[in-house]
């Protein structure tokens, strides 16, 4: 969680209160399910926080097009639904142990 909001810092990016919650489970999640073994920590962190903001982009994008102007709080907030969608992704592209 430390490594994933170090990130978000360095990116210039916030977590919504609900989204730091997510985020949390989508930690707790990835060391239960051991994919966190596999990607290692930090990866997995930078990995997840990546995804996420381009969630959140994406999201912007389709919420003002081309011809709106997002606020600068949409442009920097992760919500609960951009983590949970980063987490999907990157679950899933993470191969099981033999």
């Amino acid at each position: 969680m430390l490594i994933a909001q170090s990130f978000l810092d360095s990116q210039g990016d916030a977590l919504a209160d609900d989204a730091a919650v997510a985020l949390r489970a989508a930690c707790e999640a990835a060391v239960a399910g051991g994919s966190i073994d596999r990607l290692g920590n930090g990866r997995f962190a930078r990995e997840l926080v990546r995804k996420a903001a381009a969630a959140r982009d994406l999201r912007i994008y389709e919420l003002h097009g081309s011809s709106g102007v997002p606020s600068q709080d949409e442009l920097v907030t992760v919500g609960v639904g951009d983590v949970m969608d980063a987490y999907q992704e990157l679950d899933e592209g993470v191969a099981p142990d033999l």
